[in-house]
C-alpha cells in the first residue's frame, strides 16, 4: 500500500509539471503578443515617416503656387525649371504639367498659339483604345500646355484633363474647395512592370478669392504634379532603419478616385507568419482627399529574432523547483521513516519494544488462522537481575540488559522472527512457521545465557484450539495451547 509521501511526491511531480507547461504556454504566448506589439509600432512609426514623406513631396504644388504668385506669367523656360528642380530633390515626382483654362470663345486662338510653339493643332481627348482625337465642343477646356519631362507620353500636349468625367470632376472639386486633389491614377508600365502614376491637380488664381464664385471667375488653369507612390514608398522604407525585411508591407489604396481596393506597392517579405491574427492595418492621414492603408505582418525570423529565453527559464525553473520539493518530501519520507522506527525501539536495548511487538502479533496471529499455520511465541526474562542491579549498579545492570537483547535478536535468523523487550528484564520472541521442536531448540539456546524461559506454541487448526500436555526441564518451560 502506498504511503502518503508517495501520494505527495507523485502530485508534487504533476503539479510540477502542469505548472511548468502552463507557465511556459502562458509566458510564450505573453511575449509574442509584446513582439506584435513592438510590431504594429514600427508600422505606426513607418506610417508617419510615410505621411510626412507624401506630405513633403505634394507640397511641391503649393511651393508652385508661391512661385506663381511671385511670377504670374506662367511660361515655359520657368515651369521647366521649377520642374526639374522638384524633380531633382524629390524622388517620387514622376512629372509635372500645367493645364491654363480655356474658355470655348478662346479656343481657336488657343489652338492656333498651341500648333505655332508645340506643333499639336487641337485640344484632344484619348479614348478607351488609346486613340487621340479632337475633343468635343465644350464650355470650357484644361488642355496640357506645358509637360516636364517633354520625353513622357503619358498625358501629352494638349490633352484635355476635363475630357474625362473622372477628371473634370476632381478639377471642379479642386478649384471649388481651393485645394490639391487627386483624380484617378493612370497606370505606367517600365522594365515589365505596372506602376500607379497619381496625378493631383492644384487651381491657380488670378486673385486670392474668398468665395467660391468668385474663384471660379478668377480661375487661370491648374498646376498638376504626376506622383510615384511605389518609388515614395520604397525610399521610406529603405530609409527605415528599424524596418525588419523579413516582414511583410504593402501600401493599398482604398479612394472613392479608384473605386475599388488597390495595391499600389508591396514588400512580400520572408517566411511570413501565415496567421491573420498577426496582420496590422494602418490607415494613413488622407493626403489629397486620396485614402491609403498599410497592411503589414510580421516574419517568423522577426519573432524569432525578439524572442527571449524567460519563458524557458520559467518552465525550467518550475521544473527543477518541482524536483527540488520532490527530493525534500524524499528525505521528509526517510525522516518519518527512522522516527516510526524509533517509535518502535526500545532506547536501551536497540531491539524491537513492546508496541512494535504487539503490532507484530496482530499481524502474525490472523495471518496464522488463516493458513493453518504454526505460530510461536517465547516470553523469558534475566535470573537473579534485581540483585545484579543491586550489587553492580544501574549502569551495568543496564550493559547486562543490552548485551543479553543483542544476543537474543542474533540468535534469530529468518526475516520474519521478532525479538522485543517486553518490560523490565522480560524479553518476547515471535516465531512464524515453529513447531514445537524447534520451539524447544530456541529454548535451549537461552538456557546457555542463563535466562528463565516460557514458551508457548500456537497452532491455528479450524478455528479450534489444540491443548497439548506441558513439558518443563529445569528453568525452561515449553507449554504448548
Amino acid at each position: 500500500m502506498l504511503s502518503h509521501f508517495t501520494y505527495l511526491r507523485v502530485l508534487n511531480l504533476l503539479l510540477g509539471l502542469a505548472l511548468a507547461a502552463t507557465s511556459f504556454f502562458l509566458s510564450f504566448k505573453h511575449e509574442q503578443q509584446q513582439i506584435y506589439q513592438r510590431f504594429t509600432s514600427e508600422v505606426d512609426a513607418l506610417a508617419s515617416s510615410l505621411e510626412l514623406e507624401l506630405g513633403r513631396n505634394i507640397a511641391l504644388l503649393m511651393s508652385f503656387r508661391s512661385f506663381h504668385e511671385a511670377f504670374p506669367q506662367v511660361n515655359d523656360t520657368g515651369f521647366s525649371i521649377f520642374s526639374r528642380n522638384a524633380r531633382e530633390y524629390n524622388g517620387g515626382v514622376y512629372g509635372m504639367k500645367w493645364a491654363p483654362r480655356v474658355l470655348e470663345a478662346d479656343r481657336a486662338k488657343f489652338e492656333a498659339t498651341l500648333k505655332a510653339t508645340t506643333g499639336v493643332a487641337t485640344i484632344s481627348e484619348i479614348t478607351d483604345q488609346g486613340v487621340q482625337r479632337p475633343v468635343p465642343v465644350s464650355e470650357e477646356y484644361y488642355p496640357i500646355l506645358f509637360s516636364e519631362p517633354t520625353a513622357r507620353k503619358e498625358l501629352p500636349i494638349g490633352y484635355d484633363l476635363a475630357s474625362r468625367i473622372a477628371t473634370r470632376t476632381a478639377l471642379e472639386t479642386a478649384a471649388s474647395n481651393n485645394q490639391a486633389i487627386a483624380s484617378t491614377p493612370i497606370t505606367v508600365s517600365e522594365g515589365g512592370k505596372n506602376t500607379f502614376i497619381y496625378f493631383i491637380s492644384l487651381p491657380l488664381y488670378n486673385k486670392n478669392m474668398e468665395s467660391e464664385e468668385d474663384r471660379w471667375t478668377q480661375l487661370k488653369g491648374f498646376v498638376v504634379g504626376l506622383y510615384d507612390i511605389d518609388a515614395i514608398f520604397s525610399n521610406v522604407l529603405d530609409n527605415a532603419w528599424s524596418w525588419d525585411t523579413t516582414n511583410s508591407i504593402s501600401l493599398e489604396d482604398m479612394s472613392s478616385q479608384v473605386g475599388a481596393e488597390t495595391l499600389i506597392s508591396v514588400q512580400h517579405g520572408e517566411n511570413v507568419v501565415d496567421d491573420s491574427r498577426f496582420e496590422y492595418t494602418k490607415q494613413l492621414t488622407p493626403i489629397a482627399d486620396l485614402q491609403w492603408f498599410l497592411v503589414a505582418r510580421p516574419s517568423e525570423s522577426y519573432f524569432k529574432k525578439h524572442r527571449t529565453a524567460f519563458p524557458y527559464m520559467l518552465g525550467v525553473g518550475i521544473l527543477l523547483f518541482a524536483f527540488m520539493m520532490e527530493a525534500y518530501l524524499r528525505v521528509l519520507r526517510r525522516v518519518d521513516s527512522e522516527l516510526q522506527d524509533a517509535a518502535l525501539m526500545d532506547g536501551l536495548t536497540r531491539i524491537s519494544n513492546r508496541r512494535r511487538f504487539f503490532e507484530q502479533l496482530h499481524k502474525e496471529w490472523p495471518r496464522a488462522q488463516r493458513f493453518f499455520r504454526p505460530l510461536t511465541i517465547i516470553v523469558s526474562d534475566v535470573d537473579n537481575f534485581k540483585k545484579y542491579n543491586d550489587i553492580y549498579g544501574h549502569v551495568r545492570g543496564d550493559r547486562c540488559l543490552h548485551d543479553v537483547a543483542q544476543a537474543l535478536d542474533k540468535s534469530v535468523q529468518r526475516p520474519g522472527d521478532l525479538v522485543a523487550r517486553y518490560g523490565g528484564e522480560e524479553f518476547a520472541m515471535i516465531l512464524p512457521e515453529t513447531t514445537l521442536e524447534a520451539a524447544r531448540e530456541v529454548a535451549d539456546k537461552y538456557r546457555i545465557l542463563g535466562l528463565s524461559t516460557q514458551a508457548t506454541l500456537v497452532m491455528a487448526w479450524s478455528r479450534s484450539v489444540l491443548v497439548l500436555p506441558v513439558w518443563c526441564r529445569k528453568k525452561i518451560c515449553i507449554m504448548a495451547i
